[in-house]
């Protein structure tokens, strides 16, 4: 029997929408926000440490704290799993916060991990040091890589994509490798040096103090400026945050001349932008952590710190409600993609029939994995990725694209032509 449910069309977040606050916790200047799932968390110190879970979009917020086996600097959600950071141990839960195990540990003599990242595939641990490690197996097991160089200075960010390493340090920038951390040269726009990074669809994007959004493609070492809808093209704007959700990219972008932040999305891997709704948001935001953007399936959330306001603020990512009798899908599938053959953009589609871990990668004829488009949980539904051979820096040939969820995988064929 078909199933039919009605649903809420997702259109465009338009300049009606308005930001509520969700909640009015203060977790101190440094407080961090990370959905897993649809489930959104947020977590820092202010009168003691303490971790908030909220499973029906921020209505109501539960503490967890006791359940926390160390203060987290940093939690992650990769995998099906949420991981935790405590100096250099990685903790992970299963069961969505309610209890953590010890999954793994490094050794960084004089140092600790300071965060999580991946590329999508694997799983990246990066010190305040001059090292990183790398895992496969969702942190069971970690292989360090160091980054041979004279210079004192400490690792403050890192990202992979593409076949790119890119690690940030202090009063230096960006250092890149396209060899797997065999090598490394220095790389930073002329406009500022790189000081954050964050990584979505295989691009590696880069924030330039004072010079706004950078990219880097694959296999690639040179950063290209994409402001475009950003105000002022970037000029005198810091990115501080940047969150990306299925095929949407969100950034949260300080002005210094004004002092607000304003948020920003792109569903074009950053080509352009657009400025959301900032009706109802805090705007002069001064909290200093990379994680204070996330959004999940509806919404987008917000932590906000200021003197007198702090909290977190939700804008919903549907505006436009149309009662529209549609059926779900009764099965899994994969559909060819569109069009085939295709230069340089194409159209693959898939749709779910159950909740599911969902993985959509893209390989050459060798069988070598090229891209990650898709790595997260999503719901029962249809989707549609917009996959691009120039963000992937591909050359002319047959690639093959696979759909891996719980119960359900297949394999098409494609054809790039330039």
């Amino acid at each position: 029997m078909k199933r039919q449910i009605i649903l809420l069309m997702v259109i465009v977040i338009s300049s009606f929408a308005q930001w509520q606050p969700t909640d009015t916790t203060n977790v101190g200047i440094t407080g961090s926000i990370v959905t897993h799932g649809n489930t959104i968390f947020q977590y820092g110190s202010y009168q003691g440490y303490r971790i908030y879970r909220s499973t029906n979009n921020g209505t109501s917020w539960e503490n967890i704290s006791a359940a926390l086996p160390s203060n987290f600097s940093n939690i992650y959600s990769f995998g099906g799993e949420l991981f935790g950071i405590y100096f250099s141990n990685i903790y992970v839960s299963t069961n969505n916060g309610d209890s953590w195990t010890l999954r793994s540990s490094v050794t960084v003599p004089g140092g600790v991990i300071m965060g999580l990242t991946s590329n999508g595939s694997n799983l990246y641990a990066f010190s305040n040091r001059k090292s990183f490690f790398v895992s496969t197996n969702n942190g069971k097991n970690w292989n360090e890589i160091i980054i041979n160089d004279p210079r004192n200075m400490g690792m403050v960010n890192f990202a992979s994509g593409g076949g790119t390493h890119v690690a940030v340090f202090g009063n230096v920038g960006a250092l890149i490798s396209t060899n797997n951390g065999t090598t490394w040269v220095d790389k930073n726009p002329a406009a500022g040096a790189i000081a954050g990074l964050y990584s979505f669809n295989n691009i590696i994007f880069g924030f330039s103090f004072g010079g706004g959004i950078y990219k880097i493609g694959a296999n690639d070492t040179g950063w290209i400026a994409v402001n475009k809808g950003i105000a002022d093209n970037g000029l005198y704007q810091i990115p501080k945050s940047m969150y990306g959700n299925a095929t949407t990219l969100y950034v949260g972008v300080y002005a210094v001349i004004s002092y607000q932040t304003k948020i920003y999305s792109s569903i074009n891997n950053g080509e352009t932008w657009d400025t959301l709704s900032t009706t109802g948001l805090f705007l002069n935001n001064t909290t200093v952590t990379p994680w204070f953007l996330t959004a999940n399936q509806s919404n987008v959330f917000v932590y906000c710190y200021g003197t007198k306001i702090h909290g977190v603020y939700s804008l919903p990512r549907t505006t436009s409600v149309t009662d529209v009798s549609e059926t779900l899908p009764i099965e899994f599938s994969l559909a060819q993609n569109y069009p085939n053959p295709f230069n340089p953009t194409t159209v693959i589609s898939y749709q779910l029939s159950a909740n599911s871990n969902v993985t959509l990668k893209v390989y050459d004829v060798l069988g070598k994995e090229v891209a990650t488009l898709v790595n997260e949980y999503q719901l029962i539904g249809k989707y549609s990725f917009h996959f691009s051979s120039i963000n992937n820096n591909l050359a002319s040939g047959i690639y093959f694209y696979r759909l891996q969820t719980e119960n359900f995988s297949a394999t098409k064929r494609m054809m790039l032509l330039k």
